[in-house]
Formats: structure tokens, sequence, C-alpha cells
């Protein structure tokens, strides 16, 4: 697949543009913070012999 370049174009915002546009798509102001301790993790898995999977300590 080629791209014709030709078909590009390049426009410079303003800063008043570019604060319209930011605006527009709700990026002017700062993200909610998130609720926390939202995240559930599940427990992790071994696969075969849980005496393959230890970690660290003496073999």
């Amino acid at each position: 697949m080629t791209v014709d370049y030709s078909k590009v174009t390049n426009v410079e915002w303003t800063p008043e543009q570019l604060a319209e546009h930011l605006r527009r798509i709700g990026a002017d102001k700062v993200p909610a913070k998130p609720k926390t301790n939202t995240s559930i993790t599940a427990p992790q898995q071994h696969q075969g012999s849980s005496h393959y999977s230890r970690r660290g300590g003496e073999w």
C-alpha cells in the first residue's frame, strides 16, 4: 500500500483556535481523579506443578 503524500495538508492553528478545539473535545479541564481501590486483580495462576513455579529461595 502506497500513500500519496501530496494529498497531505499542513495547517497551523492560532492559540485561539487550539484553545477552542481543546474546549470542544473536553481537554481544557483537568481530568477527574479516579476512585481509589477500584482495581480488581485476579490471583496469580501457576501452570503445572507448583513445585516448579517457586520464586527465589532454595531449590
